[in-house]
């Protein structure tokens, strides 16, 4: 805590609003010790060590000193703040530029690392966030040209990046070094879905920035949006508020949704008017025009084939990932338990405050499951709901309920469904990546296979795979799963479920191959297994029209035509 003190008190002196920046930090839980007691960063399901060893540190160090001590060093990425630290100590003359993009991480670095007397004499400054847009031109352009001979330069800098944040800080990297002057796209941090979305915007021409809408608080969210000035600010999913805080700056908001939510949004009480709403559910249009999106569009997913593209697999990755027949996703089965409870729960405060037993939740549940269960092609659960429960949707519409009871009871009839079919391949050795919830199926000779990487493993089993089978939600049986898209743009074979929007986007029979029962599925499983030639020869059609049509970047461009963006930008393929 003296330390910490004592960077609070020099801050305090020389950068007093930097200091209140980071103390308003919103807490969120992507920070947490490991069993060592070692800081972690959890990026998804991912847990990334954030402590360099000593040989890392030593090794950037010694790359930007190959022409000797740096006068000037730009440290990209502050973390735990070893590394500058490093950089303070072994050149103590030099002027230090220290930028961080999450100011929790740059709160933990001041209570790590002794900078008081760097910060005092000035040859210390620290950027967080948005600061690096104003970072010198002369710094920029030394930093982007890092081929230059030290002695052409006025003065050098050393650029010192961080050997583990680089992978997360890429979008603002790609900023200070790329072509300078381009437009702004403010992204917000999320899914993984989110760098294909900035890669596709950065194909036409824009620099995208992050926008962490969780990990700020709302002065500082709105600081962002001032300082960057961004031409757009797009979101993959809706938060609720984004519509209000890109009205409040007159920027346009455009937000993708390509999942589904258990969340209820009735009405979006929220200036809506520079907002463009575009969703992979075509049913979903006319809810969101209802709640106040009247800019909302029906958009179906895509692939980045430059993430999902053929792979030449060595000998012992084609032994790892070979399957004839194989399923990736998740069983569902970790959340459904939740989700019971929470129905179980808001059914029984329905059925007592009706003077009925609330006992009786849990058989109403199984009821509307056994409904369900006996149709695997039709939703039915909405009309089940009202038929068992007259006026509960209205009583929970009307009490605000944060989960909406249809969609939990989706959850667990689409839970129902992917296991009933997974199971009934069993007998042709289906194979199944994902959680281990699928572990409940094996008596029925399914072989779980473990989880899947999202990146390169992914890659690596939509390629060696022989059939991959496609089993999406029950209550969604009217999309194009993004399983369809990436096996496609891989190259593989994929037995998707036939529904009208995969006959829009692909030829039945010739691009692609669908099923509607199981007993179809199994059948043309052992068809394409006895002639894998024709398997490839579809394969290869569907991935010919995905590249011309069904790329991330062309579903960027349509959204870009619909807010009337789409002529300004001097675009780049």
């Amino acid at each position: 805590m003296d330390l910490l003190d004592a960077n609070v008190a020099a801050l305090n002196e020389v950068d007093s609003v930097l200091l209140s920046r980071i103390r308003e930090t919103v807490s969120v839980p992507h920070l947490e010790h490991n069993d060592a007691g070692q800081l972690v960063l959890r990026i998804h399901r991912t847990r990334v060590n954030l402590s360099l060893p000593p040989a890392s540190i030593e090794l950037v160090l010694s790359r930007a000193e190959e022409k000797g001590a740096p006068p000037r060093v730009l440290l990209f990425g502050v973390g735990l703040g070893s590394l500058l630290d490093a950089a303070l100590k072994r050149w103590p003359d030099a002027e230090v530029v220290a930028w961080e993009r999450d100011p929790v991480l740059m709160g933990h670095a001041l209570a790590r690392v002794d900078v008081s007397d760097g910060v005092r004499a000035g040859r210390l400054r620290l950027l967080l966030g948005s600061d690096l847009l104003e970072l010198d031109a002369e710094w920029r352009q030394e930093v982007s040209e890092p081929g230059k001979p030290s002695e052409e330069r006025e003065r050098g800098v050393a650029p010192l990046v961080h050997p583990i944040l680089k992978q997360f800080y890429w979008r603002e990297w790609d900023y200070l070094v790329g072509q300078p002057h381009r437009p702004i796209a403010a992204i917000c941090a999320g899914t993984l879905f989110v760098d294909d979305l900035s890669e596709a915007l950065m194909s036409q021409g824009y620099a995208t920035w992050t926008l962490d809408l969780k990990g700020l608080s709302v002065a500082a969210i709105d600081r962002e949006i001032e300082r960057v000035q961004p031409q757009h600010v797009w979101s993959i999913n809706y938060t609720l508020g984004l519509a209000n805080l890109c009205a409040r700056h007159d920027c346009p908001l455009m937000v993708w949704e390509i999942d589904p939510s258990i969340e209820t949004i009735q009405s979006v009480q929220e200036d809506s008017r520079t907002s463009h709403l575009f969703t992979w559910c075509g049913a979903h249009v006319n809810h969101w025009q209802k709640v106040g999106f009247e800019s909302t569009h029906y958009l179906p997913l895509a692939a980045n084939p430059e993430r999902r593209t053929p792979m030449n697999l060595t000998r012992a990755e084609t032994d790892r990932y070979t399957a004839d027949v194989c399923f990736v996703g998740s069983s569902m089965l970790g959340q459904v338990v939740e989700f019971r409870n929470q129905l179980r729960t808001s059914i029984g405060d329905w059925l007592r405050r009706n003077g009925r037993d609330p006992q009786h939740a849990g058989t109403l549940i199984e009821a509307m499951l056994a409904h369900q269960r006996a149709d695997l092609r039709r939703y039915v659960i909405p009309d089940l709901v009202e038929g068992a429960m007259p006026g509960f949707l209205a009583e929970m519409k009307a009490l605000g309920t944060r989960f909406d009871p249809v969609m939990l009871l989706g959850e667990l009839a689409a839970a129902e469904r992917r296991l009933s079919v997974v199971a009934s391949m069993g007998d042709m050795g289906i194979e199944v990546w994902g959680d281990a919830g699928w572990r409940a199926v094996q008596k029925h000779g399914v072989r779980f296979r473990g989880s899947a990487g999202h990146l390169e493993e992914l890659n690596r089993i939509y390629n060696a795979a022989r059939i991959h089978v496609d089993i999406g939600r029950v209550y969604q049986l009217d999309i194009v799963t993004m399983r369809v898209f990436d096996v496609i743009s891989c190259g593989g074979f994929v037995l998707a479920d036939r529904n009208a929007a995969v006959l829009e986007l692909f030829e039945d029979g010739v691009e692609i191959e669908t099923w509607i029962t199981v007993e179809e599925l199994k059948r043309k499983c052992q068809y394409y297994l006895a002639h894998p030639e024709q398997a490839r020869e579809i394969a290869a059609r569907g991935r010919a029209r995905l590249l011309r049509e069904h790329r991330i970047v062309d579903r960027v461009q349509e959204m870009l035509k619909r807010a009337g963006a789409l002529d300004s930008l001097d675009r780049r393929e």
